[in-house]
């Protein structure tokens, strides 16, 4: 799963936890991400240990047993997610629950699924209600049949919100807005009209309009389109040939007949208006009314999501290119890799590498990890990435360097922080490495003749001891070596309780040492998302260097 699709995935995870609702939320790479408290109070305690696990197998070991025909349960929720289509369907449950249940899949702006949800709702006790009318006679069946209208009106509104936001640009959302009113309340003409400054409003997306109708609405609404989102009320015009008032001037001016106007606001802030048009008088109801007011709030909160999801972005990019070299240097002689991923739940983190090359052809490779998660252990990160840069200026030796460099952090760190440290500079012609490690997990040097070296040694981890003395270690390294270098992310991967270990590392990285250096980078941290049932909780590094064959 890309950075991108678990980003997405889990503003999802933040937006449906608490829903009432039952829902099970799957990644691209079908595992089961989240089970909300709804689906667990539905489908039994036993869904957590689901979580984490490929859904098919929690599918078939969990889930099904849950419902009185698991088999035809299982085929329809596994065909729905294998063809990314959307199923909807109603199941009772071992302990007579009668659940509605929605398989719909996840798709981002471009049209690219990123995951698959499935939405459990009890309607249970609105079944046994409807038993009841048909039993007790027409009054109580009017009664029913009301309710039920009322229940399928909040799952269509459920569903149309869910479709919104799973958009994630103001883009998708206003095409979504569009499409979700158009069938909400049966009308085939709309338009959603940005008003954010005092410009002329802008017509951002429309639907059932011809030639510049739509345009000459925006041109002629604008009074009416400010007093709606001034008032936060919806303004109505049933027949613009025989009313007055500003809706009835905006729906004249654009030829139209009937006309709603249904504000869009951003918190205190004015966005625009959800247009509903039509050729012929329409009386607009209370039902269409309350309906397209709050499938515009809905809309809000999305545009409000978007917005901050696009800055914490923005924020997450510009720390991930302070914290990670931008890209890996062409050096002659050397083929180079690298991976970085923050833990879950974060878009930056505290893990790093770095490569560069001195002006007499020598090679420094450095991985590191500040201790914490975050955008603070990011800022820390940057400071510390740019410090050794500066202090190899004056040094080639990595003892030297770290030693200065922990002079510079125990003055700097705030109380109880520290940075682990990895350094090695690579000299071409003596065919060697030199190295020093501060309190790092140990990287691995593997020989092409399949041999491996443990580069141990470590001295004390950067930022506590401010007369800590650190010492410079020699390994060759010859035609076809390869250094491995990580964070303890890989290793401490855990599954119930158990860490991925060091054992399972050396073992991933011999049966890798005579693939790519991409490949092995790549093929280790999928261990170790396997491992962990793809849950990484902390930040990951992985480098890998590797001298050329002859």
């Amino acid at each position: 799963m890309s950075v991108d699709e678990k980003i997405w995935i889990e503003l999802l995870e933040s937006a449906v936890s608490s829903a009432s609702q039952g829902m099970l939320l799957a990644d691209s790479e079908g595992v089961l991400v989240m089970a909300n408290r709804a689906a667990q109070t539905l489908l039994g305690d036993e869904l957590r240990r689901a979580v984490g696990a490929p859904f098919a197998e929690s599918q078939s070991e969990i889930i099904k047993w849950r419902f009185t025909n698991p088999d035809d349960y299982e085929q329809r929720a596994l065909s729905a997610m294998r063809e990314a289509s959307t199923d909807s369907w109603e199941h009772e449950t071992v302990d007579e629950r009668l659940l509605e249940i929605r398989c719909m899949p996840l798709r981002d702006a471009a049209g690219k699924t990123f995951g698959h949800v499935q939405t459990l709702n009890d309607i249970t006790e609105a079944r046994r209600a409807l038993d009841t009318a048909v039993r007790v006679g027409s009054a109580r069946r009017a009664e029913l049949e009301a309710r039920e209208r009322r229940i399928a009106e909040q799952a269509a509104m459920t569903h149309a919100a869910y479709q919104i936001a799973a958009a994630l640009t103001p883009e998708e959302i206003h095409r979504r807005l569009i499409s979700e009113a158009s069938r909400l309340a049966n009308v085939d003409r709309l338009a959603v009209v940005q008003l954010l400054t005092d410009e002329q409003p802008d017509v951002v997306v429309a639907r059932g309009f011809e030639g510049d109708s739509a345009e000459r609405l925006a041109l002629h609404g604008g009074e009416a389109f400010r007093r709606a989102i001034d008032s936060r009320r919806t303004m109505l015009c049933n027949d613009s040939q025989i009313e007055g008032g500003l809706a009835a001037q905006a729906a004249a001016g654009a030829d139209l007949r009937a006309l709603m106007l249904v504000p869009i606001t951003l918190a205190e802030r004015a966005y625009g208006v959800l247009a509903v048009c039509a050729d012929e008088p329409r009386a607009f109801t209370e039902r269409e009314v309350r309906l397209l007011n709050e499938l515009a709030g809905h809309a809000a909160n999305a545009l409000s999501n978007a917005r901050q999801f696009a800055r914490n972005r923005e924020l997450a990019d510009s720390f991930q290119h302070s914290v990670v070299a931008k890209g890996l240097p062409d050096l002659e002689g050397l083929e180079l890799a690298a991976l970085y991923r923050a833990a879950a739940g974060e878009l930056v983190g505290g893990d790093f590498y770095d490569v560069w090359e001195f002006s007499d052809d020598r090679v420094a490779v450095v991985v590191g990890d500040v201790s914490g998660k975050g955008p603070r252990a990011a800022a820390t990160t940057a400071m510390v990435r740019h410090m050794i840069e500066g202090l190899s200026a004056q040094s080639h030796e990595p003892a030297e360097i770290i030693e200065e460099l922990n002079g510079l952090l125990c003055t700097r760190l705030a109380e109880g922080s520290l940075v682990t440290l990895f350094m090695a500079v690579y000299d071409p012609d003596a065919g060697s490495l030199t190295w020093c490690n501060a309190g790092h997990p140990p990287p691995l040097l593997l020989t092409e003749g399949g041999g491996m070296e443990q580069l141990a040694h470590p001295g004390p981890a950067c930022g506590c001891l401010i007369d800590a003395e650190y010492r410079t270690f020699t390994s060759a390294f010859s035609r076809g070596d390869t250094l491995l270098l990580y964070t303890d992310g890989v290793t401490e991967a855990r599954r119930d309780g158990e860490e991925f270990g060091h054992e399972r590392l050396v073992s991933e990285a011999m049966k890798l040492n005579r693939s790519t250096p991409a490949t092995i980078s790549r093929g280790l941290y999928a261990s170790v998302r396997g491992w962990s049932r793809g849950q990484v909780d902390d930040d990951v590094a992985i480098a890998v260097v590797r001298q050329a064959s002859a």
